[in-house]
This record gives structure tokens, C-alpha cells and sequence, in this order.
């Protein structure tokens, strides 16, 4: 697996990757033989380095880094001409 959050240890960024990709937490520490707790050490740093507040915000902070774009929403109205 290619490294795309180098601020990240190894292992805790292949526990990121694989919960990016959709595992839940307890299968992530199923594959890996670890503990839940130590999944969600893992992942707790993951959220403090890279300063996201939930999953939503990793899953961005790792595709803008692949991509090389971030990502960017805009809430502001767009009429239609009339």
C-alpha cells in the first residue's frame, strides 16, 4: 500500500487506510490480531495529527492527498437567470 499520510506511523496509517475503505473498527482489529482499544488509539491519533474531527474529514484529508486537490464545499445560492 502506497504512503500517503507520511506524518502518520505505518501501522497507523494502514489502520486509517482500512477504516477509509469503509471496515468498521472491530474488523480492522480482527484482521490485525489487535485489540478494539488499540484500533481506536490508532485512529484517535490519526484524527490529532492530520487535525480532523470525524471520519468524514479524514476520508477528505486522504483523497485530497492522493488527488493533490483539495476539496472545497460552497453553500452560496445560484439563481437562475430569469
Amino acid at each position: 500500500m502506497q504512503r500517503v499520510l507520511t506524518e502518520l506511523t505505518p501501522e497507523c496509517e494502514l489502520t486509517t487506510q482500512m477504516y477509509i475503505s469503509g471496515l468498521e473498527k472491530e474488523e480492522i482489529a480482527e484482521i490485525k490480531c489487535r485489540a478494539s482499544s488499540t484500533i481506536n488509539n490508532q485512529l484517535q491519533k490519526a484524527f490529532q495529527v492530520l487535525n480532523v474531527k470525524n471520519g468524514r474529514q479524514l476520508c477528505r484529508r486522504f483523497y485530497e492527498r492522493i488527488s493533490g486537490i483539495e476539496f472545497t464545499l460552497s453553500l452560496i445560492h445560484i439563481s437562475e437567470p430569469t
